[in-house]
């Protein structure tokens, strides 16, 4: 009996450390997890931020209906948009315990390098030059958007079988993968708009 008693012992001590390093790695994976996605809802709404304002400089200098008629377009959708990224964000503090955070997701939040730079260059531009430089511009960011949701939209789907194609499951909207796939129909709509104007102007 203590022969029995003393194996039994010595298996329980070799499948603790198995068990610990299992623990282990799935909270890793779980921090890691939280962490992609924080870094995407601000990416996200870095850029929705960014979208708007270069719309409405386009309303204000641009003298294309169409053009007007587009950025009208991307104030209202990426506002809707960056409404429900500040929502998501706020979740995501509050899980975590920051509240400062969660009362203003976008408090910290500035333009990139990158966009400002469009924006003082679009800024100095006027009449068909501006439009084709905001029209190009907005080809190009979409087009970024929307790899970005893609990969977010996809983040989990090799372990939960969900893909882009599908509707968030109710009860989840405010999570980033659903939220992105739910949001990626307007960004690929946004972006054959934009394609169109270009095809158009180039034409001229």
């Amino acid at each position: 009996m203590q022969v029995i008693v003393s194996v039994a012992a010595i298996c329980s001590m070799c499948l603790s450390p198995a068990v610990a390093q299992k623990t282990q790695n799935s909270t890793d994976s779980s921090a890691n997890s939280g962490n992609s996605d924080r870094t995407f809802l601000n990416k996200a709404m870095e850029s929705n931020i960014a979208e708007i304002e270069l719309a409405r400089m386009a309303q204000m200098k641009s003298q294309n209906a169409q053009v007007k008629d587009f950025a009208a377009m991307m104030i209202k959708d990426h506002s809707d948009a960056l409404n429900r990224l500040r929502q998501a964000a706020s979740l995501q503090s509050s899980n975590s315990g920051s509240q400062s955070s969660s009362e203003n997701p976008t408090a910290g939040i500035t333009l990139s390098k990158e966009h400002q730079q469009l924006k003082d260059r679009l800024v100095k531009l006027s009449a068909s030059a501006f439009d084709r430089e905001y029209i190009n511009a907005m080809v190009q960011e979409h087009q970024k958007d929307i790899r970005e949701f893609e990969k977010e939209a996809n983040a989990n789907s090799n372990a939960t079988g969900a893909g882009r194609e599908k509707p968030a499951p109710i009860g989840t909207e405010g999570q980033p993968q659903a939220l992105a796939r739910d949001i990626l129909p307007t960004l690929k709509m946004h972006l054959e708009e934009a394609q169109m104007l270009q095809r158009q102007m180039a034409g001229r």
